[in-house]
C-alpha cells in the first residue's frame, strides 16, 4: 500500500503501550498536531486480530518493553501484515534504543515524550512518503537483477545504486532470500547462518530489525519485492524481474546438442556469464552454488572447445581453450589441449609457457600433475 500524505491528509495513527499513564500521555501530545489522526490505543494487542486493526493505519506507535510481546516481536507481525506502516518504538531506555535500533535506523522517541520531537519524526514521515512515491518503480518496468560477481540492478539499460543498505546484514539477508525466492527460509536458519556468535535474545531482535531495514530499502521496488512472514519464517516474492545467472542457465539448457546450426548461439549465450556467482561478496552459503554454476560454465566451454578441435578449427579451439584457462588456470585438460595445439602449429616456446605455468599452479596447490601430461612433455622435449 502507498500511503501519500500532504496538504489536509492526516496520517493515522495507532498507540499500544502496557502503561496507562504513558498511553494517555503520548495520545494527548499526538492530539496537538494537525496531521495526525489517532484510531486507536491499545493497553495490550491482540494478535489474532492484528489485520482488522492495522486496517487503513499508517503509523504505530509501540513502547519496546512490554510483558506478553515486546515492541520489536509486534512491529515483525504489523510489518509482516503491512510493510508500508512506519514503526516509531517510545522507549524509556535510550542507551537500550541505540544498541538495538541502530540510531536513526528506525524511528524511537524517548520518554518523556517532547511533542517537538514527535513532530520531528511526523515531518520525517511525510518526506519519506513522498520521496518513495516520487521514486517508485512503474510494475511494468523490468528489473535486471545483476549476480554476477556481485549484486546490482539494471534499469533503461543503466546500472546504479538503487537499494541503500542501512547494514551489510541487510544485504546478505536479502541476497539469501532472493537465492531462495518463492520458498519459505526459516527464521532460525537466518539467525544460525547471519548471527551464529549472537545468543537467541540479541539474534532475533537483530533478525526483525534486519527485515524492518530491508522492508524500507525495497520500497521504492514494492511492485517488484514483497517480503511475506509465514509461520516462523519468510517468503520473498518477486514479479517482473530478470536474473542475468537465471537467463544464462536457462539459455544453455534451451540449446540441445552443439552442432554447425548451434554453436554461433552457443558462443553467444556463454558470454552472458560474467563471472563467479556472488564471488565478490564472500557469503560462505553460496559456495555450492558457485561450484555449480562454474562447473556448468567449465563444461560447456570445454565442449566448444572439443567441438572446434574435432572440425580442425584450431584457431577457435585454441581461443576457447585459453579462455578456460584464464578463468581456470589448474584445468589440466584445458591446458594439455593448448599444449597439442601449440604442438600442431610449432610454437614450442608457447608449449613450455603452458607447460610451466600448469606445473607452477599445481604446485602452489600442492597437486601432483597427471602423468600422461608430463611424459607427452617429456617426449615433445626430446
Amino acid at each position: 500500500m502507498n500511503r501519500i500524505v500532504g496538504g489536509g491528509v492526516k496520517l493515522k495513527a495507532i498507540i499500544v503501550d502496557d502503561e496507562q499513564l504513558a498511553l494517555d500521555f503520548i495520545e494527548r501530545k499526538l492530539e496537538n498536531i494537525n496531521a495526525i489522526k489517532i484510531v486507536e490505543k491499545y493497553l495490550e494487542v491482540d494478535i489474532h486480530q492484528l489485520d482488522s486493526i492495522l486496517k487503513d493505519v499508517d503509523i504505530a506507535f509501540l513502547d519496546v518493553e512490554m510483558p506478553r510481546i515486546n515492541g520489536l516481536e509486534l512491529a515483525e507481525l504489523i510489518l509482516s501484515i503491512d510493510p508500508s506502516i512506519h514503526i516509531v518504538f517510545v522507549t524509556a531506555f535510550s542507551e537500550y534504543a541505540v544498541q538495538a535500533f541502530e540510531l536513526n535506523a528506525i524511528d524511537y522517541i524517548i520518554k518523556p515524550v517532547d511533542e517537538n520531537r514527535l513532530e520531528q519524526t511526523i515531518d520525517r514521515i511525510k518526506l519519506v512518503n513522498r520521496k518513495q512515491q516520487d521514486e517508485l518503480t512503474p510494475s511494468d518496468k523490468i528489473l535486471h537483477i545483476q549476480l554476477c560477481n556481485e549484486f546490482s540492478i539494471v534499469i533503461d539499460n543503466q546500472k546504479r545504486d538503487y537499494i541503500k543498505w542501512r547494514t551489510a546484514k541487510a544485504k546478505e539477508v536479502f541476497l539469501y532470500l532472493l537465492h531462495h525466492r518463492g520458498e519459505k527460509v526459516r527464521k532460525s536458519t537466518l539467525v544460525d547462518l547471519i548471527w551464529e556468535d549472537f545468543d537467541a535474545d540479541r539474534a532475533y531482535p537483530q533478525l526483525y530489525t534486519t527485515v524492518y531495514h530491508i522492508r524500507n530499502a525495497l520500497k521504492v521496488f514494492e511492485n517488484h519485492f514483497s517480503i511475506h512472514s509465514v509461520m516462523d519464517g519468510y517468503i520473498l516474492h518477486t514479479s517482473n524481474i530478470h536474473i542475468d545467472i537465471e537467463k544464462w542457465k536457462e539459455e544453455i539448457a534451451s540449446l540441445g546438442p552443439i552442432s554447425d546450426e548451434t554453436i554461433k548461439s552457443y558462443e553467444n549465450v556463454m558470454h552472458l556469464y560474467k563471472g563467479g556467482y556472488l564471488v565478490n561478496e564472500n557469503y560462505l552459503w553460496v559456495a555450492s552454488e558457485q561450484y555449480r554454476l562454474e562447473t556448468l560454465w567449465i563444461e560447456t566451454a570445454h565442449h566448444i572447445a572439443e567441438f572446434y578441435d574435432d572440425n580442425n578449427d584450431l584457431d577457435n579451439a585454441e581461443k576457447w581453450y585459453r579462455r578456460i584457462t584464464e578463468q581456470f588456470p589448474e584445468d589440466e585438460l584445458a591446458q594439455f589441449n593448448l599444449m597439442k595445439i601449440y604442438y600442431e602449429y610449432n610454437y614450442h616456446l608457447l608449449i613450455d609457457q603452458q607447460y610451466n605455468q600448469l606445473k607452477a599452479t599445481l604446485e602452489e596447490l600442492d597437486t601432483p600433475m597427471n602423468p600422461e601430461i608430463k611424459a607427452w612433455y617429456k617426449k615433445v622435449r626430446n
